[in-house]
């Protein structure tokens, strides 16, 4: 097994991960719109913080594992 920090992985096999927990009701189509809004929102964001923003590095972490929670939360929202 090797062992990857999600700072290395980054945010986008977690959303992936997500992507296949949705309810089968929502079509293919609905998918891929999530995934190319995740797509367009969310680097764009990060690239803010980090120019924008002052950032430790125990926040890097956070970033990363708070993504989980911002999916998790999104799941409501949905039928």
């Amino acid at each position: 097994m090797i062992y990857l920090e999600p700072v290395t992985l980054g945010w986008r096999p977690l959303m992936l991960s997500w992507i296949n927990t949705l309810p089968e009701i929502l079509s293919a189509n609905h998918r891929d719109f999530i995934i190319e809004f995740f797509e367009f929102v969310v680097d764009p964001i990060l690239e803010f913080v980090r120019k924008n923003c002052k950032v430790s590095q125990c926040m890097v972490y956070w970033y990363s594992s708070s993504w989980e929670t911002r999916l998790r939360a999104t799941e409501h929202h949905l039928p």
